[in-house]
């Protein structure tokens, strides 16, 4: 037997009374799966997703009860949970999920260097966070580490460039994050799409030449629902789009229900890797859950998402903490999932609401040096930028080690026009768009600076 197969029926019953306090509303459960856990009795995909989206509540139950406190027997119980959920989905044999435990290894300072000897430039990730060695060393390393993972064979040697669009479709909210404008108690005009009218705003991003399209929206269960993402999905596919979602977390069953419509990716920021600091601005709303934040991408790469889009919120913590967990968090992903994309973004908090004061303001040359060690670390992932940034550092940075940014972005549901929203959008905005160039604009810029514009994901 594997060290990562299910104990025995008995064992498991005997753990779950000798550490869950819920034991006898838990067993139930326990015992309606049994038979596909333990005797192969077939079972249709809706009533094994049906349980395992059960076990898995079960198990973030648990984590988001105990967290970094989980006891020896809690953390046995949480991980045979985890091998349940993924053999009533069938997945490959696997060991249980642990990216606490890789962001968290102690010293933290002890990540790993990934040299890239190119030329006379020798740069490691330390080195790159090190204010002391020149940031033009660093540049001029990730630069070309750049230029050969993304040099585009068809064109001459071009470097290659990807151009996607945000679509918010709801700014509806039921999280208290300190640092966002989609807040529950912050007064917002607040909108939610039909997905006729989401679908309208992608047709107007065709327009303007956009094939991949990021589906965004705030956490709000009774309006942003798996079917409204699905139904949404659904369609844009149909009409060409290449779709990823940057939507609040989701179970393995509605990532494998998102896969299946036709997305093709996850973007889900950590926003801060430290918990004391990530409780402290998430004190109400789902968002508090850590642990369920933490493992979604890993969910989405399990139900069959090929790219995973991940990140933090510069401004919360120290940049450097973070970052270091950050690729910690990238290297156990790619070692799970070895065939999965990875993209990485950096975004920084220059305006929030109520007068939130961000702690660790991150200037633009610590920016450049946090980008250039993500592309040290990981000389074939997509680095992303978007308009958050203004136009003449996402230029610079461009040049650097950027591969991905959005143009003529919104952050406001219903913000390209053309769906009968008599407001300004700036009364409905995640965020300021500070890059405010035309997509039109920022492709002829691209063009002229030696890049090969790629339209889909």
């Amino acid at each position: 037997m594997s060290q990562y197969d299910l104990p025995s029926l008995d064992d498991f019953i005997e753990l779950v009374k000798r550490t869950d306090e819920d034991a006898d509303h838990r067993l139930p459960l326990l015992e309606q799966a049994a038979p596909l856990l333990y005797a192969d009795v077939r079972a249709s995909c809706d009533e094994r997703e049906r349980l395992a989206e059960k076990f898995e509540r079960w198990r973030f139950q648990r984590l988001n009860k105990y967290g970094h406190r989980l006891s020896a027997n809690d953390r046995l119980q949480v991980d045979t949970l985890d091998l349940a959920v993924n053999h009533l989905l069938q997945g490959p044999v696997r060991p249980p999920k642990a990216p606490r435990q890789a962001i968290h290894c102690e010293p933290i300072l002890d990540v790993e260097p990934c040299e890239c000897s190119l030329g006379s430039v020798q740069i490691c990730v330390e080195e790159a966070l090190n204010a002391r060695v020149p940031v033009d060393a660093i540049t001029q390393a990730a630069t070309e580490l750049t230029r050969r993972h993304f040099r585009d064979s068809t064109r001459d040697g071009l470097r290659s460039m990807r151009l996607y669009a945000p679509l918010y479709m709801s700014n509806f909210c039921i999280n208290h994050c300190l640092y966002c404008s989609f807040r529950f108690p912050h007064e917002l005009d607040r909108v939610h799409l039909t997905i006729e009218e989401a679908i309208a705003q992608a047709e107007i991003l065709r327009e303007r030449g956009h094939r991949y399209i990021l589906l965004v929206a705030g956490d709000f269960p009774k309006l942003t629902s798996i079917d409204y993402f699905l139904a949404i999905i659904r369609e844009l596919v149909s009409c060409g789009f290449s779709i990823g979602v940057e939507v609040a977390p989701q179970s393995t069953v509605a990532y494998a229900r998102m896969a299946r419509a036709g997305a093709r990716g996850v973007t889900l920021y950590q926003e801060t890797y430290q918990e004391d600091l990530y409780s402290r601005y998430h004190p109400r709303g789902t968002k508090v859950w850590f642990d369920w934040r933490l493992e979604a991408p890993e969910r989405a790469a399990e139900a069959g998402m090929g790219r995973l889009g991940l990140g933090i919120l510069l401004g919360l913590a120290d940049p450097k903490l973070d970052i270091r967990c950050l690729i910690r968090h990238g290297r156990y992903l790619l070692d799970r999932f070895p065939t999965i994309h990875l993209a990485f973004s950096l975004p920084r908090i220059h305006e929030a609401p109520d007068g939130f004061e961000p702690p660790h303001r991150v200037d633009d040359e610590t920016l450049v040096r946090l980008y250039c060690a993500l592309r040290l670390a990981f000389p074939s992932a997509n680095l992303v930028l978007s308009t958050r940034e203004p136009a003449e550092l996402r230029d610079r940075l461009a040049a650097i080690c950027i591969t991905q940014m959005s143009a003529g972005s919104c952050t406001a549901p219903g913000g390209y026009g053309s769906v009968g929203i008599e407001t300004d959008p700036r009364a409905r905005q995640q965020f300021p768009v500070c890059d405010n160039r035309s997509v039109e604009d920022v492709a002829a810029i691209l063009q002229r600076a030696g890049f090969q514009l790629s339209w889909d994901v």
